[in-house]
């Protein structure tokens, strides 16, 4: 068998190190996008209980013009001579028509809210699906990578107290370096 020329393990050390900061750094932003969807959903929802509530004012807006239009055409007489007076409604009229204008703006309004929260309840659907594909890969393959190299470098360090005799194979750091040569010492690299 021939013996390891081991340099330094402090490489894997730092390379363990790496990856539970890459799993931090990866994490770290779908939480911020998490919660600024929750912000955005609850907006969206906040904005459509107002325009639901909108509408219900504007249509009893819409039935207090109607009313009072219909008060007005009942207030026509006739003269003496029987012949009929219709009474100016135009005011009335004017204010039916902005009612039912409003009203129509409020539906509008609601609908395009309800509109944009589907799309974005299916967004954050879509999202959810692959943050939580990429949380798993990084709860189970980084921590697993992690216990992979923890037990690659006690094994390292148990070869170093061995006194192991020197040889002419790689050193760590050239075995890391070279991609045709990663993993090259035998057995102790191998998961």
């Amino acid at each position: 068998m021939s013996a390891a020329n081991i340099h330094n393990i402090q490489v894997l050390a730092d390379l363990k190190a790496a990856l539970a900061r890459f799993k931090s750094d990866a994490l770290e932003p779908i939480h911020a996008a998490q919660q600024e969807i929750q912000r955005a959903q609850q907006w969206l929802a906040d904005r459509e209980k107002h325009w639901q509530r909108e509408v219900q004012r504007c249509e009893q807006e819409v039935q207090r013009a109607q009313a009072a239009l219909s008060r007005c055409q009942a207030s026509g007489y006739r003269d003496k001579e029987g012949r009929y007076h219709e009474p100016d409604c135009s005011a009335q009229e004017r204010t039916v028509a902005q009612a039912n204008y409003q009203l129509s703006q409020s539906k509008a309004e609601l609908q395009n809210v309800q509109r944009w929260a589907r799309a974005v309840e299916q967004a954050a659907a879509e999202f959810q699906r692959e943050a939580q594909r990429l949380t798993n890969m990084l709860n189970s393959d980084v921590v697993k990578a992690s216990a992979l190299l923890e037990n690659k470098i006690s094994v390292l360090q148990s070869y170093i107290v061995m006194g192991a005799p020197p040889a002419h194979s790689s050193s760590i750091s050239e075995t890391f370096s070279s991609p045709a040569r990663r993993f090259s010492l035998p057995g102790l690299l191998r998961g």
